[in-house]
């Protein structure tokens, strides 16, 4: 059950980005109470099978299974959803990541790292707990009190003690790996981020035929298409302009809280903006995106007047300030950071 309530808040965590996942705070939270309902009215049944001395064993034995196989079923669901979830944003990031180069690709790296741990604890501990519950259901129908344990019923004993060891450790090691308040998976160095960002020659044209492919649907193209499909998406792409307004207007959404309500404008990256609020906010209903400044202008192209870059691990409220210093003309960004 405490597995259920730290998997929710991952769960949580993973909406944030804007993911469209298998589980919604409702369905978990559902789930979570059915685990917790039928756990403790197990524990009331054995507690009044004790106290009666197994006078009324037929009906433990019939209350008894039904409260196992409604947390067995109930958890069983749980972890396949949450593991459906967690299995699909790491498909993402390893798709990411065989495209991407430089800082990009360590970021990728790095999150496809921990959805991996956070995938295989998920596992594991539906592994252990699936097959504790299931032999301790086992021996309540073998075992009759008073009867001597037979040696078939004695390795059973056995195997459901060293089966529910390593479920507790279990537990204790996806605490440490789910919650990140005991263990962490280390963040990408500064020399990590910098490592591949200058492209080979080879590299480049790899990644430039991918791309033009991409373009193309696929097939292949091939002297002037393959110009006049770069010349196409150049012409589009320059026409995804954002407006001064709307960009403001996006800062004061940040510092009022109504979209990523963790934002802090000493402490949040760009990165951080991106990943919490740009994408969200981007996201199509069917799970697809566009770009926010598409969003921003209903679709409309916007032709830019002057191209803004940035640096993804530096202060989102930085980028901000060089963008409205410079529509101002202002010499340096510092009083209007101030």
């Amino acid at each position: 059950v405490v597995f259920g309530w730290i998997t929710s808040m991952m769960a949580q965590r993973l909406r944030a980005f804007g993911g469209v996942g298998s589980m919604t705070a409702r369905h978990s939270n559902i789930l979570i109470g059915a685990m917790s309902v039928a756990f403790h009215c197990k524990l009331w049944s054995d507690s009044l099978t004790f106290l009666f001395q197994g006078q009324y064993r037929g009906v433990y034995l019939a209350t008894y299974s039904l409260l196992t196989l409604v947390f067995l079923g109930t958890f069983m669901l749980y972890t396949l959803l949450l593991a459906r979830n967690i299995g699909c944003g790491l498909l993402l990031v390893m798709r990411e990541a065989s495209f991407t180069h430089g800082a990009p690709l360590a970021e990728a790296t790095w999150a496809a790292r921990v959805l991996g741990y956070e995938l295989a604890a998920c596992l594991c501990l539906g592994c252990t707990t699936t097959t504790t519950w299931t032999l301790k259901l086992v021996k309540e129908w073998i075992h009759k009190p008073g009867s001597e344990y037979s040696r078939g019923l004695l390795a059973l004993v056995h195997t459901l003690v060293i089966v529910h060891r390593a479920d507790y450790m279990l537990n204790s090691l996806a605490l440490a790996v789910l919650s990140g308040l005991v263990w962490q998976v280390r963040q990408p160095r500064v020399k990590e981020l910098n490592v591949g960002s200058e492209m080979s020659e080879k590299a480049m044209s790899k990644t430039s035929s991918a791309m033009t492919r991409d373009l193309s649907g696929g097939g292949r193209v091939t002297g002037d298409h393959e110009i006049s499909l770069w010349a196409s998406k150049v012409d589009e792409l320059a026409h995804r302009g954002a407006r001064l307004g709307d960009l403001l207007e996006f800062w004061r959404q940040l510092l009022v809280g109504e979209v990523m309500p963790s934002f802090d404008p000493l402490r949040s990256t760009t990165n951080d903006v991106v990943r919490q609020a740009i994408i969200p906010l981007s996201r199509s209903a069917d799970g697809g995106g566009r770009a926010l400044a598409s969003v921003w202008s209903n679709g409309q192209p916007v032709l830019a007047s002057c191209m803004v870059t940035h640096n993804w691990s530096n202060l989102f409220w930085h980028l901000i300030a060089a963008t409205l210093a410079d529509e101002l003309g202002s010499p340096g960004d510092a009083s209007i950071a101030e």
